[in-house]
């Protein structure tokens, strides 16, 4: 097991407010929505990937047994990164670890973000948890904390509706999505059953507050269906739908006229498809 601090927050400058430099790029959609040209080949994905299960049990939080030390800070090229999964006094804890980090911006207050990763308390158990971090001041200190402390999660995916309102996607050990909404970003509400799936993936309309969701063909409750949506801004999920030609992931985005696009790898060819 190899697991590192991998949650940073990348800023410009001493006021950490340009958000410019995190958009590293937009790839546009090909025309008639076929295999994006001169995309290099690669192998089919595997149907057969890793599921998120329960195997270690929880270890001795790395807080309880080690020191702490200040958090990292990595200035090149005239951007800053500041560590994230920091404790209350702003310092790394040395033997906890996360990864898979996902970031949403309030689209209406643009120094308000919530980070979401994989916690684990220690590099000594693969056991994971929902953790995440808010900051009010651009990225310049956070404060962290854990959903449903003590149960597995994983897999978090963050989006915000149009209110600035967070939503935190964390799927459980059972390969079933969970929806959390906070409006402050530090307290977090009931859990929302969303189906889901493994390697899920979800994008929020912030025009009409619906929320989108898409899944693996693999670690499936509700095979062959990869795909429901909420509504009622988060409050309620729809059942499971298919979508066509059955993609094995997908990454969700919406446009301005609320038209969903959902980019994905062939599950036979090498080719990426948008739908």
């Amino acid at each position: 097991m190899n697991l590192r601090p991998l949650c940073w927050y990348l800023a410009t400058g001493p006021a950490y407010r340009t958000l410019s430099p995190v958009v590293l790029l937009a790839l546009p959609l090909a025309a008639a929505f076929a295999p994006i040209a001169g995309a290099a080949a690669v192998a089919p994905p595997s149907r057969t990937e890793p599921m998120e299960r329960y195997e270690d049990p929880p270890g001795i939080p790395a807080a309880a047994v080690h020191a702490t030390r200040a958090a990292s800070s990595i200035t090149f090229n005239g951007y800053t990164s500041i560590q994230v999964n920091v404790n209350a006094s702003q310092q790394d804890i040395i033997g906890d670890a996360a990864n898979e980090p996902s970031i949403v911006v309030d689209p209406n207050n643009h120094n308000r973000m919530v980070i979401g990763w994989r916690q684990f308390d220690t590099i000594a158990s693969n056991f994971r948890q929902a953790g995440f971090g808010f900051t009010s001041n651009g990225g310049a200190t956070w404060s962290t904390g854990k959903i449903n402390a003590g149960v597995f999660r994983s897999d978090p995916v963050l989006d915000a509706d149009g209110s600035g309102h967070f939503a935190y996607n964390s799927l459980r050990q059972t390969l079933n999505s969970d929806v959390f909404e906070s409006s402050n970003g530090t307290t977090w509400g009931p859990a929302v059953a969303a189906f889901g799936g493994d390697k899920q993936w979800m994008k929020i309309d912030r025009g009409l507050n619906n929320f989108y969701q898409a899944w693996s063909t693999a670690g499936n409750n509700y095979a062959p269906n990869t795909f429901n949506k909420s509504v009622d801004d988060g409050a309620s999920f729809g059942a499971p739908d298919s979508l066509p030609s059955s993609p094995v992931w997908g990454t969700l985005d919406v446009a301005l006229d609320h038209t969903l696009y959902l980019r994905r790898p062939s599950r036979t060819t090498t080719s990426i498809w948008a739908a």
